[in-house]
């Protein structure tokens, strides 16, 4: 189940070039933005792939919610441990 703290309903989403985590069916997607020019009116595809749709011609990527992407570790240095 989504948490209950932080995630809006996919209508609400931004539709612009912010990152944002998504969530469908139980499952959370992780770096994803709204691209306008894909599939004639816009999608939802990954930061790390922004020049192909996420979807195929087969499945449609219609998440239910949506959260601001969390700001990564202010000291990197304590995430790593050696």
């Amino acid at each position: 189940m989504a948490e209950t703290t932080g995630w809006h309903p996919i209508s609400t989403a931004p539709k612009d070039d912010r990152e944002a985590d998504l969530w469908k069916a139980g499952t959370r997607f992780c770096r994803y933005f709204w691209d306008s020019e894909q599939r004639g009116g816009g999608a939802w595809s990954e930061v790390g792939d922004r020049h192909r749709d996420w979807r195929d011609r087969h499945s449609i990527f219609a998440p239910t919610h949506w959260r601001e992407a969390p700001a990564p570790p202010s000291d990197l240095s304590t995430a790593v441990e050696g």
